[in-house]
């Protein structure tokens, strides 16, 4: 059966949606999403083709996937775009289910999110119906000669540990303070040979800036400066990534890179959380967590100790262990 796979963002969620690709290639799929997001697909095995979603392309893409003679379409996505474009192909379309209510009343009746699942398994259910299996994780494949690129300009042949650090998220509630990314920086400088990157988006730029300045330690700032299939390279060449809860989280384990998750409004509980035994979750027990599904603008609670109750020390043990 040749499928149509719809995931339009974000970064994240379009990894997590790799999960249900089959790199051996069993199943012919082609994979739709937005147009800054592609470039993570490209050479992706188990995806034909990748098509793009532009800002005026919607006439195109419609002749695109008419033209594909897709028997399904997957909607990962499940919002109103999403539904308007898989009705385009003019197939049968199986949808995903969202769980968003039930992650809403979990909010305030915390028990109700102990039935929430993974973002990624209600990936695989969908998928299932269609007969899709890819093995059930997310695998991003940016190649070996391009990994060792980055290994080589960022080491210089050195042996040291390379740890980067993903210090930028949407929402400031989800944001581990500069301040403490800078002192992880110097603590894990001084406890052994170790390089340090900084990856993120453009509007990341002003809060690495600081930490860069702060930092004891030599500092590679990249931010804003990789994206798409780089980025996985970069972060597949990282022996750790510290971040937060955000879209590096889920790049850094489809490529298998172990991952240092900060997680401060929002919880595992959700069904966001990093995926594979080589990944941790560090965050403060506080009865007012979590407060909203994707975090918030500002604490409602104005103290943000969901956050600034994360020390250093134990972010830098995890970080210790993953690469010794």
């Amino acid at each position: 059966m040749k499928t149509l796979v719809i995931r339009l963002s974000s970064l994240g969620d379009v990894t997590l949606a790799t999960g249900v690709l089959d790199p051996a290639g069993k199943h012919q799929v082609d994979f739709l999403t937005r147009e800054e997001y592609s470039p993570l697909l490209d050479g992706q095995p188990g995806i034909g083709r990748v098509l793009a979603l532009g800002r005026n392309n919607v006439r195109a893409l419609r002749e695109e996937m008419l033209a594909g003679g897709y028997e399904a379409v997957l909607d990962l996505q499940n919002n109103a775009r999403s539904r308007l474009l898989s009705r385009l192909a003019r197939t049968r379309v199986v949808r995903v289910k969202k769980q968003s209510a039930r992650r809403r009343l979990g909010i305030v009746f915390r028990p109700l999110l102990g039935g929430v699942k993974h973002r990624l398994d209600t990936y695989l259910e969908a998928a299932a119906e269609l007969g899709l299996d890819g093995g059930g994780e997310p695998r991003l494949f940016p190649g070996e000669k391009l990994v060792e690129q980055w290994r080589g300009a960022l080491l210089e042949g050195g042996a040291a540990k390379l740890v980067g650090l993903a210090p930028g998220a949407l929402w400031k509630t989800k944001r581990w303070p500069a301040a403490s990314f800078a002192e992880l920086i110097s603590r894990l400088a001084e406890e052994g040979d170790r390089r340090f990157v900084l990856v993120g988006a453009s509007a990341d730029r002003a809060l690495c800036k600081r930490i860069e300045a702060k930092a004891k330690a030599k500092v590679v700032n990249l931010v804003g400066g990789t994206e798409g299939i780089q980025l996985a390279a970069l972060l597949s060449a990282c022996d750790a990534l510290v971040t937060n809860d955000s879209g590096p989280m889920h790049v850094a384990g489809a490529v298998g890179t172990p991952v240092v998750a900060v997680f401060g409004s929002t919880t595992r509980q959700l069904g966001f959380a990093p995926r594979g035994s080589k990944n941790e979750v560090v965050e403060a027990e506080l009865w007012c967590r979590p407060c909203h599904v994707h975090g918030r603008k500002f604490c409602p609670l104005f103290h943000l100790n969901c956050l600034r109750g994360i020390g250093v020390e134990d972010v830098a043990r995890v970080v210790g262990r993953l690469i010794s």
